[in-house]
């Protein structure tokens, strides 16, 4: 890749593209100098500081509880820290039953073109710490702002669950989509993909409030009332866990949908206000829940409430699936026109099935097939959001530049890559259980030393470098039919590149082997 100057730097900067990779570094080493990872770690580690704040605070507020009510009771009783540790780490556990459940869900619904690891962890850890942390310090600061009687006002919890909490957790759990969405924008691009951030902040949250309530119930049946903790706590489970578990990642859902339809938006004011919307119908949600739960309303009835919510904001996401669908082959039959893909391309990678089993085939024929596939998925379908998103006007020329890369690696990987379905056997002829562990053996990171940017220079087409030409299709696209690529103006080539060309010609499409 060759060096670009400041200027396109800042235009990248403000479509929000990447940059180029630099020849001779490879992928391990491009990810872990990147800005992105110094972000990421740094927001690991106050994770970490958020949760044993989160733990030590809650361990101070029940032993101060529970002291204070066994004095009143006439029999005063202390909560040791062997007692809150077992019962912390044991109602995790049911916590997480949950929390698992939920994101495998999300997992599965962002799968077309997939967040990264790390972004779905900061969202969950967002929530699961830092978030729940904010909203105990601020509800209780605000609870007793409303409370208009003084010292045992028993309508103070229940002004504070109506009029504050909503507020305050779904600002604390949204404020890490907002970031994601402003840092990674070119990335968050379908709702399959924001939907799934904001429900995995809110399972988070969910995971630590369940610890809380789970912990604080177990402790209390133990030492003021002298019931089962046990059956307690598997009451407890069964209504905060299963029946109405779909509370926080429904509300904050609905951020990610506002999310969605603002970074869509060609205009500013637009942009602004959707996410707005979204955050204010996901509060009027939370508020509605907290609302009949403290009007008295029976668990199975705001069970079968959230249950409808959640079936129409999941058909609402599968015709979203069926459309992105659907886009990722409109924009990529531009470059099979353009001759830059072959004409089966779109038909391949606008269908799940097709890919997975492109990856499911590729991981049984060894680590650099599978590597090289994987890439040539992430490289199509970003190439095919790139076009769309031209097309729709919301990034400009910045664009060319990063639509001629991803072309550049396409045609590199595509030798060594499976790109094609018919006819290809999932368990190649010589496959055994043995070379599958050699292979799982060599594709250990400090076994294999191939970088991505050796392995492009290796395979990419003689006469056809990084520079040549940067593919300008809606400009080229008109009457260009399915016979030959269109070939750029030379005086527009010329302007844009700012260099003379004598002869130019595309590179035919390579026939991808099949092993």
């Amino acid at each position: 890749m060759t060096l670009i100057d400041r200027a396109e730097r800042r235009q990248r900067a403000i479509a929000g593209l990447p940059l180029p990779k630099t020849p001779g570094v490879s992928e391990f080493s491009r990810v872990t100098h990147s800005r992105w990872a110094g972000v990421a770690l740094t927001l690991f580690l106050v994770y970490g500081i958020a949760l044993a704040l989160f733990y030590f605070d809650m361990r101070e507020s029940l032993t101060t509880q529970i002291r204070e009510v066994t004095q009143e009771m006439g029999q005063p009783n202390e909560l040791t820290n062997s007692q809150y540790f077992e019962a912390f780490f044991g109602c995790a556990k049911y916590a997480a039953y949950t929390a698992l459940a939920w994101g495998a869900l999300f997992f599965l619904i962002d799968r077309l073109r997939p967040t990264f690891i790390s972004m779905k962890l900061l969202a969950f850890g967002w929530g699961a710490s830092v978030s729940v942390l904010i909203s105990l310090e601020l509800n209780t600061w605000m609870g007793t702002l409303v409370n208009v009687q003084g010292p045992g006002d028993a309508g103070t919890a229940d002004r504070t669950a109506i009029f504050v909490a909503p507020f305050v957790e779904e600002m604390s759990k949204a404020s890490i989509v907002f970031l994601l969405a402003m840092a990674m924008r070119y990335k968050l691009a379908t709702a399959m993909q924001l939907i799934p951030l904001a429900g995995l902040s809110a399972i988070g949250f969910a995971f630590s409030e369940n610890i809380l309530y789970y912990a604080r119930g177990m402790l209390y049946a133990t030492k003021l009332y002298g019931v089962d903790p046990e059956s307690l706590l598997h009451e407890y489970v069964m209504l905060r866990g299963v029946y109405t578990s779909f509370g926080h990642p429904l509300f904050t859902c609905m951020l990610g949908i506002g999310l969605y339809m603002g970074v869509r938006q060609a205009n500013k004011v637009a942009r602004v206000l959707w996410p707005l919307a979204g955050f204010m119908l996901g509060v009027t949600g939370h508020m509605m829940f907290n609302g009949l739960a403290t009007a008295g309303i029976e668990t199975k009835q705001l069970s079968m409430i959230g249950i409808m919510c959640v079936l129409m904001i999941g058909m609402w996401v599968f015709r979203q699936f069926v459309n992105e669908r659907a886009a990722i082959g409109w924009r990529l039959d531009d470059y099979v026109r353009a001759g830059w893909l072959n004409e089966r391309d779109p038909l391949v990678f606008m269908s799940m099935l097709r890919r997975g089993k492109l990856l499911l085939a590729s991981f049984l024929r060894g680590w650099k097939v599978w590597r090289a596939t994987a890439n040539f998925i992430n490289d199509i379908v970003e190439l095919a959001y790139l076009r769309q998103y031209m097309t729709k006007g919301l990034i400009d020329q910045a664009g060319v530049a990063r639509e001629h890369e991803l072309i550049v690696d396409i045609a590199a990987r595509r030798p060594i890559a499976l790109s094609e379905v018919e006819g290809l056997k999932i368990k190649p002829e010589n496959w055994t259980v043995a070379n599958a562990k050699a292979r799982v053996l060599r594709a250990l990171p400090w076994r294999h030393g191939a970088s991505d940017a050796k392995l492009a220079a290796k395979t990419a087409p003689v006469g056809y470098r990084q520079g040549q030409y940067s593919p300008n299709l809606v400009g080229n696209l008109v009457g260009v039919g399915s016979h030959g690529p269109a070939t750029p103006p030379a005086a527009a080539y010329q302007a844009q590149q700012g260099r003379q060309i004598s002869t130019w010609a595309p590179p035919t499409p390579p026939v991808s082997r099949q092993r």
